[in-house]
């Protein structure tokens, strides 16, 4: 009797140890890393270096916007407005977005592609490399649930992957939003050619004073 009994114990451990060991191996599964950090794994979905990304074009609201890197200075121009001077802190941010997008997991479409809104895309970048080669991401909707906007690498079909809000959040801009105004420009060009004009009378001041003091030698 007393044998039945252990017999039944070392069972039931046996069935809960099982079925924690399943349970384990569906949390993996779902995309989130077992290690001991407890940190989500994160999926490649693009990644190049930043300097080989020489153009970055994005379309959203039916409207297209462009940024070329100049070959010169590196800075960052609208070719469609070449006058304009683009805040370079912004064309920065995007491509610090673009040039290594990850995610933090990943889905089979379960319905049409139009009720995640990536088809049409809500949004699309799409950059040029160096290469001459280009590539482009397709942003949908906002998954509250999932905390991050639904995403298609290169138009791919097959896997929906979910992106963090600042990739899609560096790219909500119009030409227009990230032209500095002609009045910043101008006291930033008045500031600089008085810093130049500073140093010039400091190097002339001092030429001055050398001169004096050879004389008075």
């Amino acid at each position: 009797m007393k044998r039945q009994k252990k017999l039944i114990s070392l069972i039931a451990i046996l069935a809960v140890v099982v079925a924690a060991y399943f349970a384990v191996s569906h949390f993996t599964d779902d995309g989130t890393d077992s290690s001991d950090d407890g940190q989500a794994d994160y999926i490649q979905v693009f990644n190049t270096s930043r300097d080989s990304i020489l153009e970055m074009s994005w379309e959203f609201y039916d409207n297209r916007y462009t940024l070329v890197r100049d070959d010169a200075s590196s800075d960052w121009y609208s070719p469609d407005d070449p006058e304009a001077q683009i805040d370079q802190t912004y064309a920065s941010a995007m491509l610090s977005a673009i040039y290594s997008v990850t995610a933090t997991s990943s889905i089979e479409p379960a319905d049409e592609l139009s009720e995640y809104e990536l088809d049409p895309a809500f949004m699309l970048i799409t950059v040029t490399l160096d290469t001459g080669e280009q590539y482009t991401l397709h942003i949908g909707m906002y998954s509250s649930f999932a905390e991050g906007y639904y995403a298609l690498d290169n138009g791919a079909e097959d896997t929906i992957y979910i992106i963090p809000s600042s990739v899609f959040n560096a790219f909500s801009y119009t030409i227009d939003d990230i032209t500095v105004a002609e009045e910043d420009a101008e006291n930033t060009q008045d500031s600089d050619d008085a810093e130049s004009t500073d140093e010039a009378e400091n190097s002339e001041n001092a030429d001055s004073a050398d001169s004096a003091e050879g004389t008075e030698d």
